[in-house]
């Protein structure tokens, strides 16, 4: 009986054993949504402690992406539609995690994740080992579970950062960085599909110990439409607006915490 329940855990491990090289897991991920050229994003970004969200401290986000030009805008608004920030970042600029949500460009996504410690292989280094087993050995992976789900992670076991993929379906679980000096655990959540491109419709940042945990919830999305988006038009704003400076200390801290370590 014993050793019938030993296979029985064994069999299964056997069968996660292989992990593909981390060039090609980005290239997975990143090739799901080449067709993406345009986007917009209507969310909503609260702060919760625990799980309490806080009174008041709700905002409405409008995102706005075009691939051609290389760049993402997003305006912040109150529930009575006032702008309170808005920010525009060149696609050389973006953090990791607008990156690895949104980018359809390989070579991007893998060199900003790199930056920010993710241990990506590239081609170059390589080609520079001398065979496979070489190639297999300076991989940094392991195999791990997040929420029921079997994931590779790339990235050391004890400490520093991490990237969660989901085994059966490439898609991001949890990026673990560390950006303008503030540790982010990000959690991607809630997929589904639009236009056949993968899209998570919960981002759920996880700061360190003692700050509010923030949510950004998905409303709709519209992915290459037809007509240009007024967002993406003339010069953007940047910043602070008076509305924002008046707004209750919970949704300011909210608002710079989301733009210091998630866009």
């Amino acid at each position: 009986m014993k050793l019938w329940v030993a296979l029985a855990f064994l069999f299964p491990l056997l069968s996660y054993a292989y992990i593909p090289p981390s060039k090609f897991i980005v290239n997975t991920i990143v090739t799901k949504r080449k067709a993406l050229k345009v986007v917009e994003i209507h969310s909503r970004l609260s702060a919760w402690e625990g799980e309490k969200a806080l009174e008041g401290a709700l905002v409405n986000q409008t995102l706005a992406l075009d691939v051609q030009r290389g760049i993402l805008r997003s305006l912040l608004t109150d529930s009575q539609g006032l702008l309170l920030y808005s920010i525009e970042r060149k696609m050389a600029d973006w953090g990791p995690v607008s990156s690895l949500q949104l980018s359809p460009l390989h070579k991007e996504v893998a060199g900003t994740l790199r930056s920010y410690g993710i241990p990506i292989r590239t081609e170059d280094e390589l080609a520079l080992m001398k065979d496979e087993q070489e190639r297999h050995a300076s991989e940094v992976e392991f195999l791990s579970r997040w929420q029921g789900k079997i994931a590779w992670v790339m990235g050391a076991k004890k400490g520093g950062p991490q990237l969660w993929i989901e085994k059966e379906t490439f898609l991001p679980l949890r990026l673990m960085v560390t950006k303008a000096g503030e540790a982010a655990d990000v959690r991607f959540e809630n997929y589904r599909y639009y236009n056949d491109i993968p899209v998570a419709r919960l981002l759920t940042l996880v700061p360190a110990v003692g700050a509010k945990i923030i949510k950004e919830e998905l409303i709709d999305i519209s992915i290459n439409p037809a007509a240009a988006l007024p967002e993406l038009k003339g010069s953007p704003g940047h910043g602070w607006t008076e509305q924002g400076r008046a707004a209750p200390a919970p949704v300011r801290e909210m608002i710079e915490a989301y733009y210091k370590t998630v866009r």
